[in-house]
């Protein structure tokens, strides 16, 4: 039976096969809806039900936006999941645990995730600590939807005369044409976060060419992804000299605009943070947690 690692967030969901602990044959898929009406732990098995096809499953990994943030609850996503695929074993964990097992191997240190959300863990041995992670409506701050909606709603602002110029009302309206009723009709999209962060592509567009409005929304989720990991390094390493940081997520390939700016600000405000490349990407952190993994409490697990 074949053993496979899934990265899931809000927009994709990635499933990769896995052999001699390297994932391999990655497909992707649509990630998570959040609706109030629907059970998370029921979208997310269809959701991985979808991307697995029926193949055989021995065991599986999955690092998740919608791990349920209690281990009662992960667990019952685990046994659903487990059930429903047909698996083995399932262990579930946060995307931010598998974020951090890719980054830095599964070694001591702060990961900062920024995609669709954002979400930090930092760990140092036993000791465990946490930034963000609270979703769209809560934080996610400096993520991809955070800049989206930021944008959207300066172009908003500027075309009424309520906010300074920008060239984002130019392509405000061709880039949402296909939503009727726009911007009311967003909310009725079949995945708002996903269609609002979409217009990230957009900010960077503009920034690039020059648009201080959208150059400022850059700079500032730069900033905020600097606050987060620097409250992660001092409160999970309060009396550490030096400190592993690593990154993930889609957000910092726009390495002029988050990756560069998010590094000197570390540096500058956080000296202790040694900021290093990241070793492997969520997924591969989810085929870490089927091997030996210093995660403990942090990964649920179900099997036959």
């Amino acid at each position: 039976m074949s053993e496979f690692a899934v990265d899931g967030g809000q927009t994709r969901l990635r499933l990769g096969l896995v052999v001699d602990g390297a994932v391999r044959d990655v497909v992707e898929h649509d990630g998570f809806r959040y609706r109030p009406s629907v059970d998370p732990v029921d979208s997310t098995v269809r959701a991985v039900c979808a991307a697995v096809d029926g193949r055989p499953v021995g065991r599986i990994a999955l690092g998740l936006t919608s791990a349920p943030s209690t281990m009662d609850g992960a667990r019952r996503m685990a046994r659903a999941m487990l059930d429903a695929i047909g698996a083995d074993e399932v262990l579930i964990a946060g995307d931010v645990v598998t974020a951090h097992a890719g980054a830095l191997g599964g070694g001591p240190g702060v990961v900062i995730t920024a995609g669709t959300g954002t979400n930090c863990l930092g760990v140092n041995g036993d000791g465990i600590e946490h930034a963000d992670g609270f979703g769209y409506l809560l934080g996610d701050d400096g993520s991809g939807f955070s800049i989206g909606r930021s944008g959207v709603a300066a172009a908003l602002r500027a075309r009424e005369g309520r906010g300074p110029a920008t060239s984002l009302v130019d392509v405000l309206d061709a880039h949402f044409a296909d939503v009727p009723d726009f911007p009311h009709g967003i909310y009725s999209t079949a995945n708002p976060v996903a269609s609002i962060a979409s217009f990230t592509r957009a900010v960077v567009a503009e920034a690039r060419a020059g648009d201080a409005v959208a150059s400022e929304l850059w700079a500032r989720a730069a900033d905020r992804l600097v606050d987060t990991t620097m409250s992660v390094v001092r409160r999970c390493f309060p009396d550490a000299a030096e400190v592993p940081v690593s990154y993930t997520g889609r957000l910092f390939d726009v390495a002029d605009l988050l990756r560069e700016p998010f590094v000197a600000g570390l540096a500058a405000r956080c000296p202790e943070a040694r900021v290093r490349e990241p070793q492997g990407a969520s997924i591969d952190g989810a085929a870490r947690l089927l091997g030996e993994h210093p995660y403990g409490t942090l990964v649920a697990r179900e099997a036959r």
